[in-house]
């Protein structure tokens, strides 16, 4: 994927605008994980919208195959869709900087910290998006497992204060190398929220 769908739901309209900085990166196909290496070339696929404190104002997205973080205002992905304009222009793509590691999905809760993996360190990654620069001093590792942990895919919430994730040891299943059906390759795990925040969708 290399371009962002969106539906208005009053209108029952639904239409896609992309991004060069949608698309994967072809220096970063490696992928590093328990010191093997594997390549995968894949466009857009983590994204998140900022909480309802600031009126989901901004949507935060990255390539899978990609450090860097994106985002770009909802108005003007909606003002892109009445006009028909598919392709977005450079100067209102905002590009936040560079993660320690590839990443797949992400979610925001209502306190504005945003959460995703870091896929070459099984780890889970904090950062607030206040900080608006990603950088090693405004990541956080916020959990790490190298048996729990192997590709963090999917992120929720289930506002009750917890962040809900699975990992799926996506890398494996993708070559065909290494999935078992002997082991657990899927993991569905809870961890409390920074602060007990909900979800994005909450005004707190």
């Amino acid at each position: 994927m290399d371009r962002i769908v969106a539906f208005d739901m009053k209108r029952n309209f639904s239409w896609a605008v992309s991004h060069k900085s949608m698309k994967a990166d072809p220096e970063q196909i490696e992928f590093k994980i328990m010191n093997k290496t594997y390549s995968i070339d894949n466009g857009l696929d983590g994204i998140a919208i900022s909480p309802r404190s600031v009126d989901f104002d901004r949507i935060y997205y990255s390539p899978e195959t990609g450090l860097h973080l994106y985002s770009v205002f909802t108005d003007l992905v909606i003002a892109a869709g009445i006009a028909g304009k598919v392709e977005l222009p450079n100067e209102i793509i905002r590009d936040h900087g560079q993660s320690k590691s590839q990443g797949d999905g992400m979610k925001i809760d209502a306190g504005g910290n945003m959460y995703y993996g870091r896929l070459t360190e099984n780890s889970l990654i904090t950062w607030k998006i206040t900080k608006e620069i990603l950088s090693p001093t405004t990541e956080k590792i916020y959990a790490h497992s190298d048996v729990d942990m192997q590709w963090i895919d999917t992120v929720a919430f289930d506002n009750q204060g917890n962040i809900i994730f699975t990992s799926d040891k996506y890398h494996l299943f993708h070559l065909n190398d290494e999935y078992t059906d002997t082991g657990f390759n899927i993991r569905i795990i809870r961890m409390p929220t920074i602060e007990g925040h909900k979800s994005y969708m909450y005004l707190e």
